[in-house]
């Protein structure tokens, strides 16, 4: 991180999804979406269910976290998928990859359907703020 200001951290976020959103669901929340589908065996057999709670730009992440884990700052990268897959660590190909794919073809999550199988499914901005403090010393 670097300093900005007097008393303003940045990170820059390294999702590379170019302005395209990117579809999220915590980890609990498809786990109860899940059971849903369980409980319910007859009306699901058969179908492809893609979970997902919110659908939101990688500036719309950085905005959130940047409201919650104030005074640091965070801001959407300005990497292509392509920059990213030459960065040159274990995995930087794959991951570069992974964000083209999210951005060309964004894979068919439905909120809706999330919703009607756990409408108590966490936005982004919720789940920042109930885990505020754990991100903070993550950060530190």
């Amino acid at each position: 991180m670097n300093k900005q200001g007097s008393n303003k951290r940045r990170a820059d976020q390294g999702w590379t999804m170019e302005g395209a959103p990117m579809q999220g669901i915590a980890v609990p929340d498809a786990g109860f979406a899940i059971r849903g589908i369980f409980k319910n065996r007859a009306e699901w057999l058969g179908r492809t269910v893609g979970l997902c709670a919110e659908n939101i730009t990688i500036q719309e992440h950085a905005d959130i976290l940047s409201k919650h884990l104030a005074p640091k700052v965070f801001k959407a990268s300005d990497m292509t998928a392509d920059e990213f897959g030459q960065l040159g660590f274990p995995g930087a190909d794959d991951l570069g990859n992974m964000f083209k794919f999210y951005r060309l073809h964004n894979p068919d999550r439905s909120v809706e359907l999330t919703r009607q199988l756990h409408p108590a499914a966490m936005t982004f901005d919720t789940w920042v703020a109930e885990n505020k403090e754990a991100l903070q010393n993550a950060l530190d």
